[in-house]
């Protein structure tokens, strides 16, 4: 048996997309879908590593919040650039491996902004990921569905 193990080579890749839903908030009617990548953060993979270790006093995502921002995001990021909206996910689920997170603005919420990126939190403001999308503007007239996922593949 060869006790090199320099050719085993395990890995696990963490990535995803957003998913921005438009819809008139009288009618439903969907007035656009965006879908583009997002970046998962250095400390999102580190809160990963200690939720799998059974570190306790790390908390699972459970917010998540817009921001008028359009910078590019890149891993180091720890906030969102310019935060306007956080509230509770509406539903938080895993289907076929993927972290699968959703959040919903209606009619009466968010209003008079502009927004471009998205992130998801823990209870300790720890960003999981980040993305940026084509300018809402959010008002009365429009409900806004965030739909952001995180795969996880081999590497």
């Amino acid at each position: 048996m060869n006790s090199d193990h320099s050719e085993i080579q395990d890995g696990v890749r963490v990535r995803g997309h957003i998913e921005v839903i438009e819809q008139d908030a009288a009618t439903d009617v969907v007035l656009s879908h965006y879908r583009g990548p997002n970046i998962v953060t250095d400390a999102g993979e580190t809160l990963i590593a200690e939720r799998l270790r059974g570190n306790t006093a790390v908390t699972g995502i459970s917010l998540y919040a817009l921001g008028t921002d359009a910078t590019p995001p890149v891993v180091g990021q720890t906030a969102l650039i310019t935060e306007a909206y956080r509230d509770t996910l509406i539903q938080s689920r895993v289907s076929a491996g993927d972290l699968v997170m959703t959040i919903q603005l209606g009619a009466t919420q968010g209003n008079g902004f502009t927004y471009q990126e998205g992130g998801a939190f823990n209870t300790e403001n720890t960003m999981l990921c980040r993305a940026i999308f084509p300018a809402k503007i959010k008002t009365i007239t429009k409900k806004l569905t965030i739909i952001h996922t995180v795969t996880f593949t081999a590497a």
